[in-house]
């Protein structure tokens, strides 16, 4: 009655739905698994497609077609090649000569009259009765022409085992080599063949995954013949599809047209889906064991725990209270309405807790791949029909006009939009600059939708006790960090209690309806970083790596984070799922963490940030100097944005050449309508 949990898995034993394949415990007991990986590019490699197996039951067949070969026409074209390849490389030639054999029963006949031996034909015999083997004869046959092609392709195809090798059982294709040389071999290979084993009564077996395990670990693309009759490990909540291309072997015939039909960017979708793949679910047996509970867990419709907040300690001691300013009001950047001043509420929290785990089961397992942790909310949420906020679902709505619409004035009143009212968080990171501090939260006073703000204190000084600090009519929670790091700026702080994030610097200067057009904006990417100064990569030609750009530019692929709204799901990916290579990276330089904001959401997402409005800079005049005039500040970002995109194989930053403006600007309107916003 126990559930079997295993990579060999016998057809007459296993009970679908209830036992589990299982990949084989190949890999590292855990952490960062990035280093022994090759990039994702280029998308093409030496070979398109390579093979090294042996099937010990295919070994009479094998040698009968060895020897027919060499007794053909070709004969010294052959043996003159194997003669001068070596022992590793004969069986290779060999395989090649496959080509020209006759692999009728005549030629059998022929190799017994010229010498075979009697033994040899009666096991060839015994393949013919096996209507198995002999459809992996016809395989094997087929296969064997491949490298006869009028394009510039190259094969490696082996189908003998030479020396070290033999892994697998006697009734499946068994690996070749010493691991060392198959990653070899796999790292020069568009694709990797996985022959299934011809016997039908196995699910799953162990020569498989393992070639499974070792192709997805070294980016060759899993070609998996036979896999329609073959369960794949972890493939009830895995969509295999979008990681190996799976063929019934009757269209082996197929394979060469099939697989120069795949463009360069479908094959780094597949690599980038396997390498995703590998390191979440089968690369550390820490990461098989969490995979196969979160299996368990998802078919009990049970939800995962919550991931874990950064907790908010208080900077000040309990019983002290902070002293405060005399309330001044400061000038309005502009004299127009920008939203109502409401009290702060919190955005609701884990109302899809059991949903999760079905409707959004897809994607939390191959999208985001953590299907071990509940967060309180997630960007790609599900969005209401246009109708329902007016027909039962109207809760938390503000439709702009009460739904009918409108221009400056009804926009100002209402938030409207796709999703129920919310408000946003402001964390501020802040070093021993106490008055450009308390400069900048001043301005905060009077800002529309404005949830809280979260200082996060990085001295190791504690502020000084006769420091006033302004009453702008929402809290501000001033959080002790155990340590100076630029990381702190994405800790999921357990004070945050809203989705929406702004990430501020402390000398950061940005009007008011630009934060609030930036906040409108974002409820409609909340997938992405929607920010104000633009940067880019571009290319060093000379060195052929990657360099960091902050010259004015008609396209953009990252915002600086020192002004940018940003998902708090991110927090949790950033601290918790991101690689500690690159967190390191960021303590190091003590820069670049923007970069890795940037480098994570558009490899979750697959898209390029949004800039917001005609701002390129946002320090405040006479401001002291900052990091980021230091002279070394842009070389290390240049090696930032290069170790980045080695620890994630590929460097997922993407461009675009537009940024946002509100729908009315630089509108001509009739003088009884307002534009949604005066200067943007």
């Amino acid at each position: 009655r126990a559930m079997v949990v295993q990579a060999q898995m016998p057809r007459s034993q296993y009970r679908h739905g209830f036992d589990l394949v299982s990949s084989v415990l190949l890999g590292l007991p855990g952490g960062d698994l990035w280093r022994n990986l090759p990039p994702l590019v280029p998308a093409k490699r030496t070979y398109l497609l390579s093979f090294q197996g042996e099937l010990p039951a295919l070994r009479p067949y094998l040698s009968a077609a060895g020897a027919a070969a060499a007794s053909s026409q070709n004969a010294d074209t052959i043996v003159a090649a194997a003669d001068g390849a070596g022992a590793d490389n004969a069986s290779k030639i060999i395989s090649k000569a496959f080509v020209v054999a006759d692999f009728s029963s005549n030629s059998w006949s022929s190799n017994r009259s010229s010498g075979g031996s009697r033994g040899g034909n009666r096991n060839v015999s015994s393949i013919l009765q096996n209507h198995s083997l002999v459809a992996e004869v016809a395989v094997v046959e087929s296969l064997s022409h491949l490298h006869h092609t009028t394009t510039s392709d190259s094969f490696l195809v082996q189908f003998s085992c030479q020396g070290a090798g033999g892994a697998a059982g006697e009734e499946d294709w068994q690996l070749c080599g010493g691991e060392d040389y198959r990653a070899e071999v796999l790292q020069m290979s568009t694709f990797s063949l996985i022959l299934t084993p011809p016997s039908s009564t196995l699910v799953s077996s162990v020569g498989v995954v393992s070639r499974l395990f070792e192709s997805l670990k070294h980016g060759a693309v899993p070609v998996i013949l036979g896999g329609d009759a073959m369960q794949l490990p972890l493939s009830e909540v895995l969509d295999w599809s979008n990681i190996a291309i799976v063929l019934p072997k009757a269209r082996v015939s197929e394979l060469h047209f099939l697989l120069r039909s795949y463009s360069d960017a479908d094959v780094l979708l597949l690599r980038r889906q396997g390498r995703l793949v590998w390191e979440r679910y089968l690369g550390s047996s820490q990461a098989q064991l969490d995979a196969l509970l979160s299996v368990i867990r998802t078919r009990l419709l049970i939800p995962p725990l919550s991931a874990l907040h950064e907790p908010s300690p208080s900077v000040f001691e309990q019983n002290f209270t902070p002293l405060q300013t005399d309330t001044i009001i400061p000038e309005p950047d502009t004299d127009e309405n920008l939203g109502p001043m409401e009290p702060p509420f919190p955005s609701p929290r884990y109302q899809r807790n059991f949903s999760v785990s079905s409707i959004g089961r897809y994607h939390q397992w191959n999208v985001w791949a953590v299907p071990g942790q509940l967060y309180p909310n997630l960007p790609h949420d599900p969005i209401l029909p246009s109708e329902a906020k007016f027909a039962g679902s109207q809760v938390g709505f503000r439709p702009i006009g009460s739904g009918s619409g409108g221009s400056g004035k009804e926009f100002s009143e209402s938030l409207g939009g796709n999703v129920p009212r919310e408000q946003f968080t402001i964390v501020m990171l802040t070093f021993e600059r106490e008055q450009v501090l308390i400069n900048s939260l001043a301005r905060l006073y009077g800002l529309p939708y404005l949830n809280k703000v979260l200082v996060i204190w990085n001295s190791p000084k504690p502020p000084p006790p006769d420091l006033r600090w302004p009453d702008i009519k929402v809290p501000i929670e001033v959080i002790r960090a155990e340590r100076n790091s630029l990381n702190n700026r994405f800790l999921p702080y357990s004070e945050i209690e809203t989705e929406a994030v702004l990430s501020v610097d402390d000398d950061a200067h940005l009007r008011h309806d630009e934060i609030v057009f930036g906040f409108r904006v974002w409820r409609e990417e909340r997938e992405r970083v929607v920010g104000f100064p633009g940067r880019y990569h571009a290319w060093d030609l000379k060195h052929d790596a990657w360099l960091y750009n902050s010259n004015y530019s008609c396209q953009l692929s990252m915002v600086l984070t020192g002004a940018a709204f940003f998902h708090k799901s991110y927090s949790f990916l950033y601290s918790q799922v991101m690689p500690q290579a690159i967190r390191d990276k960021v303590d190091e330089y003590m820069n670049c963490e923007d970069i890795a904001m940037n480098f994570l959401v558009s490899h979750m997402t697959r898209k390029p940030p949004v800039k917001v409005t005609s701002r390129w800079t946002f320090r405040c005049p006479g401001c002291p100097v900052s990091l980021s005039e230091d002279d070394s500040h842009f070389t290390e970002r240049h090696h930032c944005i290069n170790f980045f995109t080695q620890v994630y194989g590929y460097n997922p930053l993407l461009n675009t050449q537009y940024r946002v403006d509100s729908v009315l600007f630089k509108t001509r309107l009739p003088h009884d309508k307002q534009k949604c916003f005066k200067f943007i």
